[in-house]
């Protein structure tokens, strides 16, 4: 995930310069569909039909994470917000991390 996060912070510094414009890059993550989602239950395509595909995939020891993240800069402040959805060998879902900043 640390590449995701370098690649993210990279969109952040080139869009500095577009900043006055604003964009955005990835797609706002849905509340209610994230809301949804019960460790221990919901499946790995449960999740794909209510989040859609995500930005990226990534498998480890702990099992599978697939990554959804949002990106808008405006002028003079940026926000990103990310969920990670891990998913056991079953693929049922094993844990939800979020995390956000801005500035």
């Amino acid at each position: 995930m640390r590449v995701a996060h370098w690649g993210i912070l990279a969109l952040v510094v080139v869009n500095l310069g577009c900043g006055m414009f604003g964009s955005k890059h990835g797609r706002s993550i849905d509340r209610d569909a994230l809301a949804d989602i019960i460790k221990g239950k919901t499946t790995m395509a449960e999740v794909e039909r209510s989040m859609g595909e995500p930005q990226s995939k990534e498998t480890s020891s702990d099992g599978t994470t697939w990554t959804y993240t949002f990106l808008k800069v405006t002028a003079g402040s940026s926000k990103q917000e990310s969920v990670a959805i891990v998913f056991d060998e079953k693929s049922v879902v094993s844990d939800v991390k979020e995390s956000s900043w801005s500035y």
